[in-house]
């Protein structure tokens, strides 16, 4: 689905679990470890990016886990600047409530 100037953001786009095949898109690097979409919305939110949130979606490729997605107005940053901040932001909230 394209969306102008929109990104759609799965969790498993961000999953340090999953391949390039099942659906990681950025490095493992700086994916994380099993993000939920409350994870996402509240990086994107802390980022000061607008958003919209559709909970009860799931992936056509595996269509039994209903994950959600969230839609990310891009302003002039690519996808995946923007999902590599989105990763960072959820591993720095991380490591404040294990504090």
């Amino acid at each position: 689905m394209k969306l102008n100037g929109k990104s759609i953001i799965w969790p498993v786009n961000l999953d340090s679990n999953k391949t390039i095949k099942q659906g990681r898109r950025i490095p493992k690097s700086t994916s994380i470890e099993s993000p939920k979409l409350k994870e996402l919305m509240t990086a994107t939110k802390l980022l000061n990016l607008k958003f919209e949130v559709r909970e009860d979606a799931a992936r056509p490729n595996s269509w039994w886990e209903k994950t959600g997605y969230i839609i990310v107005e891009k302003d002039k940053a690519p996808k995946s600047i923007v999902m590599r901040q989105i990763s960072k932001k959820i591993k720095t909230l991380r490591m404040k409530s294990n504090k």
